[in-house]
């Protein structure tokens, strides 16, 4: 536990959508302030105007809030803030920590063209008259940090010793031409004023901080804690963000995926509890999360293993609760079957979905004939027109079977195998594939008994039929009904 008291914050910019890197550090921030009983605080840093859009402010607000996460006070907007930040800018003017560049971008342009990527400094040292003077002139400037020589150097939490030659950081902007300050100023003024103790956000800011931290012993403030977490990766472990192909946040909530199955994988991006555990409620989050346990190296996206974790968590629902769930999606699904049959479909298909979104698909052919035919499952299950044959054959067994029941069916099935001399597999496919659309999905047995004798054999009619035309003219296409 730390003893001081807690204030961390999550500050997006409303460029795009939440990512999932930006959840992450939501998340991470969040999970910290709980555990230490402290305060966490939602920023929207909107001082650019050009690359910020209300539609992402109110995306990014009720991507957090289905997420799960809650903050202490109203939301921040820097955008409301600029009086705050400009009486910062004159203190560091007065302390001759700053001063007006008036360079135009053509002139700086020049500089970068011949390979000069930090600032020449050619306005640095004006004298008090040559400043007055262009000023009078009218024309455009900005302000930028006087960054003393000497090195910057602090302690990451995560990374641990950082220092930077400052010669390398050179005099960055604070103030922009239009009077709208930059992210460094905007980011030291705010942590200033709300007290921060420990600013968590992702490794894509350690080339920030050094700055920063000049600005805070400028103005002689206390300095945070830092600590970056490690960037996460794609598969092909090419950088994944708001800019480099990250989904967002909202598209799971749309998938129909637990907020806390997406919140339990997030967390174990870049963190290790340290044992085997891997299925964790919010509060077994805030009880295990340790910062101190947040590893260097970057993290790798696996759909896989978030599936495998929203699996987990949705057989820990009652059938009831999921079906709340898919009718959060889907508010008619079912409603042509009874509450028993509903339940019924639940409580098979469970154990195989990932979302709910994926349960509406695989509880299709429950309700309806499968839309589409995978033509790559119809090649293993129908290779030949032999499998009509069987299929028929099978019916004209299934069609007597009244007292319809899982066992009977089975036992039904299995017989005609022998005594046909036809391996069951050839007739657990095509009967799958015909049911389902393809070979894929729940006990076979279960399945037919549930959706029922008429509808069954309805099925099998169709299959013939649509089949062999298939067939005869060799046409190998998605086939849809």
């Amino acid at each position: 536990m730390v003893e001081s008291p807690v204030r961390v914050r999550f500050a997006p910019s409303p460029s795009g959508e939440l990512h999932l890197g930006g959840a992450r550090t939501a998340l991470f921030n969040y999970l910290f302030s709980k555990q230490n009983n402290g305060n966490f605080f939602l920023r929207i840093e909107d001082t650019d105007q050009k690359r910020s859009d209300k539609i992402y402010i109110d995306q990014i607000i009720e991507s957090l809030n289905w997420f799960g996460i809650r903050w202490d006070e109203p939301v921040i907007f820097q955008s409301k803030k600029f009086n705050d930040y400009r009486t910062y800018v004159d203190m560091l003017v007065k302390k001759e920590f700053a001063y007006p560049c008036f360079c135009s971008k053509k002139t700086l342009q020049k500089e970068k063209d011949k390979g000069n990527f930090l600032y020449s400094r050619t306005c640095r040292n004006l004298s008090d008259s040559e400043v007055k003077s262009r000023f009078n002139q009218g024309g455009s400037f900005v302000y930028r940090f006087k960054t003393p020589p000497g090195k910057t150097v602090f302690t990451d939490t995560i990374y641990g010793h950082n220092e930077t030659d400052n010669d390398e950081i050179g005099d960055f902007i604070i103030l922009r031409s239009d009077g709208s300050p930059t992210y460094n100023l905007c980011a030291v003024v705010d942590d200033h004023l709300l007290a921060i103790t420990h600013v968590i956000r992702g490794e894509d800011h350690l080339s920030n901080t050094p700055k920063q931290i000049l600005i805070y012993n400028a103005l002689k403030l206390k300095q945070p804690t830092f600590s970056h977490l490690p960037m996460i990766l794609g598969s092909d472990k090419k950088r994944l963000s708001k800019r480099f192909g990250a989904q967002g946040i909202q598209n799971f909530k749309n998938d129909g995926y637990l907020n806390i199955a997406l919140m339990n994988y997030l967390a174990m991006l870049g963190w290790n509890p340290g044992n085997e555990k891997e299925i964790f409620s919010l509060d077994d989050l805030i009880n295990d999360f340790d910062l101190k346990k947040v590893q260097k190296k970057s993290a790798i996206w696996d759909s896989q293993k978030l599936n495998w974790i929203s699996n987990q968590h949705i057989s820990l629902m009652t059938s009831n609760k999921i079906l709340e769930n898919v009718r959060l999606l889907y508010p008619k699904w079912g409603t042509n079957k009874d509450a028993a049959f509903n339940i019924k479909v639940i409580d098979l298909l469970k154990p195989r979905i990932n979302n709910f979104n994926d349960f509406a698909t695989q509880a299709q052919p429950f309700y309806n004939e499968p839309k589409i035919y995978d033509e790559n499952d119809k090649l293993k299950a129908w290779p030949d027109s032999s499998v009509n044959t069987t299929i028929s054959d099978l019916r004209s067994i299934l069609s007597q079977v009244y007292n319809w029941n899982e066992d009977l069916i089975e036992n039904q099935i299995k017989n005609f195998s022998k005594e046909k001399d036809i391996p069951l597999k050839k007739i657990i496919m095509p009967l799958r594939y015909l049911i389902f659309g393809n070979l894929k999905g729940p006990s076979l047995f279960t399945s037919i008994a549930l959706i029922g004798r008429k509808t069954i054999i309805n099925r099998i009619n169709l299959a013939i039929k649509n089949f062999q035309i298939l067939k005869k003219w060799k046409i190998k296409i998605l086939f849809t009904i």
